[in-house]
């Protein structure tokens, strides 16, 4: 058998609570205390419910607009490569 520090029993009477309980508690209260709040700050501009507010007018753009197709290629000579993305010298 295993002869180690003798295990602690717990002793009788009153135990401590647990915290949880009343953090529920406070949780709860400010829950409750949030609804009673003023609403947060006014509507800048016109009023987002008035049906009659002049818009700016919609307009369509494709995501797809811009797209480059970006196929594998052969590998090439690298030098040639590197002399086509190079910056034009200005002199």
């Amino acid at each position: 058998m295993f002869r180690g520090t003798p295990v602690r029993r717990a002793t009788r009477g009153a135990q401590p609570r647990s915290p949880r309980p009343a953090r529920f508690a406070v949780f709860a209260a400010l829950a409750l205390l949030a609804g009673c709040t003023a609403a947060g700050a006014p509507v800048v501009g016109p009023d987002p419910s008035d049906p009659n507010v002049r818009v700016p007018a919609v307009g369509y753009r494709s995501t797809l607009g811009i797209y480059v197709g970006r196929r594998p290629v052969a590998p090439g000579d690298w030098r040639e490569q590197n002399e086509r993305v190079a910056p034009r010298s200005s002199e």
